[in-house]
This record gives structure tokens, sequence and C-alpha cells, in this order.
């Protein structure tokens, strides 16, 4: 990964700031806090043309920088403050040194920056939580997908995270001082502690598209912060379409720092046929929703299966008992295994028969089509395996199949009750939410990605 490491310099005379560059060459650029120079003399910029970025919040700005300067260096100037400079010179900025706002109050914040020309966006806000600092990395992802020269960075102890998985997702300018005390914001890491950390980091996953539902992060970063690993290993969300799977593996054969990867919907099963080796449990389901690199091998596994498995049996005895399985996905192959497994009698409900016979005819279950669901009501456990009931207030069964014998199974962990989770609470039936899979499918999961013993009640701890 190519990293551009910015020293930042906060002194009071310009001696100070020349003796700063000239003993640090081996940095990339030099940022330099104007407002905090008292004998205030720019004439030093032209030698070091092209490796200097000048900031400054003083109203008086375009006093103090004249043409001639504007033209050999970078600006750092916050959005609130009148623009002096071309666009290829400036990194217009916001600085947030309390809290990261939400979601849509930071989409607004770059829809606004947006409306300005600049050669590179820079967003950097305070975390307050590990969350913080997922949803700045997020946002830093979806720039990029745009094409748009940015930083996202997230400041204070639980921003750390931005400081290191930022120079995988490609922040334009990473800053880092020689020391800890020079540091111009709180929770930057010095250059020699993050050129170490990057040498050695393992880069993970969450594989889908899309992705932002995903609770998987949160759960792996709590476990590699409760084993004190935190530093050797990072979990972004890489939304990959469809037509763009084969060469995302392909690029993840050539990264030397990639380690693995949790893959779901739509990739389960299209993913198999681009991996070298596929585990016999993963291979008989026909279904991926891990992948571990070994060397230059990837590895497919499936701890769907798992995840499901144990919840169900916190709650029941499958053995005999019959179970309505809607959908014919990745996840239902998992979980019919499992089932199957288990010694449980399984009826597919699927949109498309087609699937649903194959699906059936390989684990020796019954099909049927989802017009019948009305067949459901004499079942002892329905599951549904599909997507409908994520982030929408639908669900593919009329709440009049379901009675209070029954235990109701949705996969769907956003939002953590579903309609058809709420249906079968009002109609008294017994309930296993999705974030129960996810957490048991991810302690199995993390412990193939990190050879280490998972967590279990930090990791659950994180889904609450």
């Amino acid at each position: 990964m190519k990293v551009n490491y910015c020293l930042p310099i906060i002194k009071s005379k310009i001696d100070g700031v020349l003796k700063m560059i000239s003993q640090n060459q081996d940095y990339d650029c030099f940022e330099i806090w104007l407002d905090h120079i008292r004998d205030l003399n720019l004439d030093f910029v032209k030698k070091y043309e092209g490796k200097l970025i000048l900031r400054s919040r003083r109203k008086n700005l375009k006093k103090i920088i004249d043409s001639k300067v504007s033209s050999s260096c970078f600006f750092d100037l916050d959005i609130s403050q009148k623009k002096h400079f071309k666009a290829s010179r400036l990194i217009l900025s916001y600085h947030n040194y309390r809290e990261t706002p939400s979601d849509e109050k930071l989409q607004e914040i770059v829809k606004k920056m947006l409306q300005q020309r600049a050669a590179i966006y820079k967003i950097s806000t305070f975390c307050k939580s590990d969350n913080d600092a997922l949803r700045l990395l997020d946002l830093l992802a979806d720039l990029k997908e745009q094409g748009l020269k940015c930083i996202v960075l997230g400041m204070g102890p639980k921003g750390k995270v931005t400081r290191i998985a930022g120079c995988v997702l490609g922040n334009e300018i990473t800053y880092a001082p020689v020391r800890g005390s020079q540091a111009s914001a709180p929770g930057q890491l010095t250059k020699p502690k993050l050129e170490n950390i990057l040498k050695n980091i393992k880069v993970c996953y969450f594989v889908a598209d899309p992705v932002k539902h995903s609770l998987s992060p949160q759960m792996h970063y709590a476990g590699y912060k409760a084993l004190g690993i935190e530093n050797e290993f990072i979990f972004l969300r890489r939304r990959i379409k469809p037509e763009d799977l084969k060469k995302f593996v392909e690029e993840i054969k050539k990264d030397p720092h990639f380690k693995g990867a949790s893959i779901s919907a739509p990739h389960k099963i299209a993913i198999m046929k681009y991996l070298d080796e596929i585990d016999n449990v993963a291979k008989k389901i026909g279904a991926v929703n891990t992948i571990v690199k070994r060397g230059k091998k990837l590895t497919g596994y499936n701890t769907d299966w798992l995840g499901a498995i144990t919840a169900l049996e916190e709650k029941i005895n499958v053995k005999n008992k019959t179970v309505a399985l809607i959908g014919a996905g990745g996840a239902a192959r998992a979980i019919v295994y499992g089932l199957a497994k288990k010694g449980a009698r399984v009826k597919i409900f699927n949109r498309s028969l087609e699937h649903a016979k194959k699906l059936s005819a390989d684990f020796g279950c019954e099909y049927d089509s989802l017009d019948n669901l009305r067949k459901i009501q004499k079942m002892d456990i329905i599951i549904n395996t599909t997507s409908v009931g994520m982030n929408k207030d639908k669900s593919l069964i009329d709440k009049k199949y379901i009675n209070q014998k029954q235990l109701v199974f949705d996969t769907v962990y956003t939002p953590s009750e579903t309609k058809l989770i709420k249906d079968a609470k009002q109609k008294k039936a017994q309930v296993i939410l999705g974030i129960n899979m996810l957490l048991y499918q991810g302690i199995a999961q993390f412990e193939l990605l990190t050879g280490r013993k998972a967590p279990f009640e930090a990791m659950r701890k994180a889904l609450i």
C-alpha cells in the first residue's frame, strides 16, 4: 500500500519549522500551522515546493500569502473560510473536536463540501465510540468509491483504527508525528509506530452487496480489542458487485496483507469457482461464507450452519421436528445442511421452484412454492433465510399462518426485530433473532481468521 506521510509542524518561530523539515526528509510532505508562527515569513516555501501544506484559520489569510506562494504548495482551509486559492491546490476541511456527527449530518457536510471545488476533501472528527470510527471508515470507503481524493480520520483513542485502516483504504495523506508529543490532533500515531503496524497488518473484509447493514465489523473489532490484537488485524466492509467478484478475488490473491473475508449475499455460491480449495463441509453445503488465505491459496469454509444450529439448539431439539425453510440461497443451503445433520424434516419454500427443487434434491427434503405458504401452519419451526425484512417492514409470511406452538427464526438481523419476528411475538410464538446466528457464525469465523480462541462475551456485547 502507498502511504503519503505528512509531518505536522506546530512551532512559534520559522527557525523551528525549518529545523523540523531538515531533520525529517523521509516524510512525503509537511503541514505547517501558520497561526502559531510569530515571525511569519514565507520566503522558505519556494525551497520546498510541492512538499508543503499551509494550514491557517486566520481571517486575513489573503494578506499573509501572496499569489507566488499559493502556486507552489497546498492550503488546508476550513469549509467556513473564504477561498482565495486555486482548487487544484486546496484541501477543503471539516473538523469537529467534540464528536462525530450522525451519518445524515456527515452526508450533509459532504454535500456542502462537494459544492466547492478542491483537490482533496478532508473530514476529521472526534470519536466517542468504536462505532464512530467504523462509521468514518464507511464514509471513507464511500468517497473512494465515488473516485474522490479525500482524507477521513477519527480523533481520540477510539479513532485509532481510522489511522490504520485509512492507509489501507487510501487516505490521500496520513498525518504522523515523529514523537507523540508532536501530535497536532489527539490520537495521531507516530510514523515509526504506524509503519511497524502497517508492515505486519492482516486485512479482513466483509464482502457483500449491499454491505452497510452488516454488524460484522464491530463484532470482529470487539474481539480484536479483547485479545489485544487490534494492531494486527483490521476488518473492513467491501461492497463488491456480482460482475466484479472475479476481479476482487484476483486482487486479494496478490495482496500480501489480505488474511481472509466474511462472504455474504449475493456471493456465497458464486465465489466458490474462484477459490483454490473448499473445505469438505462447505463443499457439501455448496456455499461459502468465509475465506482464509494461507500462502497464496484461498480456502473456503462455511460457518453459517454452525451459527444457525447453535442458535436453534439453545431453544429446541430439532431432531424429528418439521421445518418450513423460506428461501434457497447460500444461507438456506447452510441451514438445510445443519438441519439434515441433526435429523430435522425440512420443506423448502421458494419463489423459484427450480432452485428449491435442486436444494431439496441435494439434501433429501421436500420443496414447494411461496404461493403455498399456508402449509406452514402445521409445522414446528419457521425459518426465513431471504433478505425480505432487511431495513423494511415486510414479511413473506402472513401472520395468520403463525401460532403459539411454533418457533420462528429470522436470519435477517437489521433491524433486530423484523416484521416476521414482531408478528411471531404477537402470536406468542417462540422467536430467534438473526443476531444470534450472526454471533455464533462469527465466533467460528473469527477463530478461522485469527487462529485464536474467540472472546465470546466481548463479541456478544458488541452486538447488543
